[in-house]
């Protein structure tokens, strides 16, 4: 049954209209603003009154705003009236391009925005002129000074559980961004799903620094605990990148609070093994994180160890790893592991993976160890089908993931062809379908999902495949010198022969000072052990320069491109180590 947005704030308003539904941490740290789920619900309904006079039903909306409750307040408000809420970065001077073309694909005629954001855009005439040849009819909106004295008044337009409830911009990890329709059943299905088999209740708490454009952040921790009922503590990305203990100490902050469900991609838990020093850690308690989730990029089996043995002094413990799969075109997650379980992790042979069969290994040092995503959440289906033939594929042969479902969502965004390309695939033998194909490959394993990596960045070198982030976890594991998790290995056709290529960054520390040659060497002869591969070329980078999504995804295929066009940042050789040579 699908409930309404409304009808769900309603049931806040009777139940516990004076809750904390939000606390923001402005800095990150001890300041912080917070917002009942009666001042939210009023505010809200109050500004989609004042949207009813600027737009028609179904308008898209863009909201530019950081991160804050503001941007929470004008999401919810375009839910209430019937548009389309189309969540974006705020534009800055560097990046217009993404914002640019968010507008432009949406084909948006208002901008919500903060009033920070709105003299930003209304007072530099590169923002002005760059929108009005966009959009003549763009208007840019700041919607401070919103009162929470006004009664609820119940929307008058009539929204149906089919109706987009917002476009949801892919990262573009290897394309172009497209807006996926995320329809406000798919919203309420996946709250469900999720609250079922987290066991989520209205007494748990959410503490997030996600970023609040991309499907984990909003729907994961500003979505979700809304129509759960929970309190969700957010702060802004940059707090944390800035500050990796940061994170950790909210979560100990806000204990007392309830069961704690936070989590991030695998780099997160990487920073902070890297960043958290024992100084942050004295009086650290993180005995009531429940759910610590772990997905959007690869999940490294060695990274959660390595977080285990760093934070079990302070309370965390193995069972609290959560491995979760999913992406915006399933609203967020497709799978998602067992509570009180923790990580379930396999070595499979490598030999036998290249040939696309997932065999247990029994000899350890030919062997890549993978993480198991956990179950599909029935009636959810997720089944391995080939790529090729679109004959699904028996337990423990690889072959691409394919997700069915209410949680799926409506397609792209005027995109015709990629909808039918992508959201309606059929699996050939049974004609069952349509399937979500997710352009992953993996493999299931007594019922649960193992991702071995993208269909369209798979390594294939002599005929057997090459995951790319297995080489690059064997780079990194050589060379300690390298920046974790931003580098790449792809393959380039050299006189009608693939051939390997790794593009990696240098901590900032070793940037000027590393043996780049001796650097190099250690890798080929890594690679070379592990997959009897020879590396073609190594190219080390400056950092922060390799380019990654607004959600931090790696752009394999942009770094690629960069490579063969020669546009590359590329660090300059030492001068000791030159002069050496």
């Amino acid at each position: 049954m699908h409930l309404p947005f409304h009808r769900v704030a309603e049931q806040h308003l009777s139940n516990h209209p004076e809750k904390i539904a939000y606390i923001f941490m402005v800095d990150g740290e001890t300041q912080e603003q917070s917002i009942t789920f009666q001042e939210l619900i009023q505010k809200s309904s109050q500004l989609a009154r004042k949207l009813s006079d600027l737009t028609n039903s179904g308008d898209r909306v863009i909201l530019a705003y950081p991160p804050g409750l503001e941007y929470i307040i004008a999401f919810y408000a375009c839910l209430y009236q019937g548009l389309i809420a189309v969540p974006a970065y705020p534009p800055h001077h560097k990046d217009i391009n993404r914002i640019s073309g968010i507008i432009k694909d949406s084909e948006a005629t208002l901008v919500l925005c903060s009033e920070e954001v709105h003299q930003l855009v209304t007072g530099d005439s590169r923002f002005t002129e760059s929108f009005r040849t966009i959009s003549p009819d763009l208007r840019w909106v700041a919607t401070y000074g919103l009162s929470s004295g006004e009664k609820y008044v119940k929307p008058s337009v009539n929204v149906s559980a089919e109706d987009t409830a917002f476009l949801q911009y892919t990262s573009g990890s290897t394309s172009a961004p497209k807006g996926v329709m995320v329809s406000h059943r798919n919203i309420h299905a996946h709250s469900e799903l999720v609250q079922q088999y987290m066991g989520h209740r209205d007494d748990h708490v959410c503490i997030s620094w996600l970023p609040p454009y991309h499907d984990m952040g909003l729907i994961g921790c500003i979505i979700h605990p809304f129509y759960t009922g929970m309190t969700s503590v957010l702060m802004s990305p940059s707090a944390f990148v800035k500050r990796p203990a940061r994170w950790l100490q909210a979560i100990s902050r806000y204990k007392d609070l309830g069961l704690i469900t936070s989590g991030g991609p695998n780099f997160a838990y990487e920073m902070c093994c890297n960043y958290v020093t024992e100084q942050h850690m004295a009086g650290l308690d993180l005995s009531n994180w429940e759910i610590a989730f772990n997905g959007a990029e690869p999940v490294r089996a060695s990274t959660l160890k390595k977080f285990v043995n760093k934070f079990k002094s302070v309370g965390f413990t193995h069972q609290n790893l959560y491995p979760v799969y999913g992406m915006a075109e399933t609203t967020l997650m497709a799978s998602i592991g067992e509570l009180k379980v923790g990580l379930r992790a396999q070595p499979f042979n490598t030999a036998r993976l290249h040939q696309n069969i997932a065999q247990v290994a029994t000899n350890q040092e030919d062997s890549v160890t993978l993480v198991s995503c956990g179950k599909t959440m029935p009636p959810q289906e997720i089944i391995i089908a080939d790529p090729d033939t679109m004959i699904a594929c028996p337990d423990g042969e690889v072959g691409e993931v394919w997700v069915k479902g209410q949680c799926v969502t409506q397609g792209y965004w005027r995109n015709s062809e990629a909808t039918e390309r992508t959201f309606h695939a059929y699996e050939q033998s049974s004609g069952h379908g349509p399937f979500l194909r997710t352009g992953d490959l993996g493999f299931m394993d007594q019922g649960e999902l193992f991702v071995t990596g993208r269909c369209k960045e798979l390594i294939i070198i002599n005929g057997s495949n090459y995951y790319p982030q297995d080489i690059e976890q064997e780079a990194e594991k050589a060379c300690p010198e390298l920046r974790i998790g931003c580098g790449a290995a792809f393959s380039i056709d050299i006189n009608d022969q693939e051939k390997l290529v790794l593009v990696y960054e240098l901590q900032r520390k070793y940037a000027r000072t590393a043996d780049q040659a001796a650097l190099g060497t250690a890798i080929k002869i890594a690679v070379s052990q592990k997959f009897k591969l020879n590396v073609h070329d190594i190219v080390f980078i400056a950092a922060s320069s390799f380019p990654k999504t607004t959600s931090g995804k790696l752009q394999r295929r942009k770094v690629r491109s960069q490579y063969l066009t020669k546009t590359l940042e590329i660090l300059p050789i030492p001068e000791e180590a030159t002069t050496t040579a």
